[in-house]
C-alpha cells in the first residue's frame, strides 16, 4: 500500500481500490513465499523450525484439510479461466501463478494455515 502512494501521485483510486482488495485477500489465505522472502535471517531459520514441525499437519490421514485445499485452488482456476480465459489480442497478458513442486505446495499450506488471523485483523 506505501508503494501505491510512493510510485502514483495522481491517487489513482481504481488501482488503490485493486491494492486493498489484495491487501485484504492477504490477510485471508497469506502469501508465504513472499513473506519468506522479506524475511531477516533469524526469523527464516524460525520459518524452517515451523516448516518441518508441523508437517504432520497434511499427513494423508488429514484428508479434510487437504481437500479444502483443493477446492480453493479450483476456485482460483475457475475464477482465472472465467475472467482471463482467451486473449483478447496479441498485446494482452496475463501473468499466471507460479506453478509449485508438490514439497513446496505442502509448505505452503502448512504455511498458510500457521499464518491465518484468528482475530481475523483487517478485515
Amino acid at each position: 500500500m506505501v508503494s501505491h502512494f510512493r510510485y502514483n501521485r495522481s491517487f489513482t483510486p481504481n488501482e488503490l481500490e485493486l491494492e486493498l482488495l489484495r491487501h485484504k485477500y492477504e490477510y485471508i489465505i497469506p502469501n508465504y513465499f513472499h513473506f519468506k522472502q522479506e524475511m531477516h535471517h533469524p526469523t527464516q531459520s524460525i520459518a524452517t523450525y515451523l516448516e518441518n514441525k508441523f508437517q504432520y499437519l497434511l499427513d494423508p490421514e488429514n484428508s479434510d484439510l487437504s481437500e479444502k485445499f483443493q477446492e480453493l485452488y479450483e476456485f482460483g482456476a475457475k475464477c482465472l479461466d472465467k475472467y482471463y480465459g482467451e486473449r483478447i489480442s496479441s498485446d494482452t497478458y496475463v501473468v499466471k501463478e507460479t506453478s509449485f513442486t508438490s514439497k513446496e505446495n505442502s509448505i505452503n499450506q502448512v504455511m498458510i494455515v500457521l499464518l491465518m488471523d484468528e482475530q481475523q485483523y483487517g478485515c
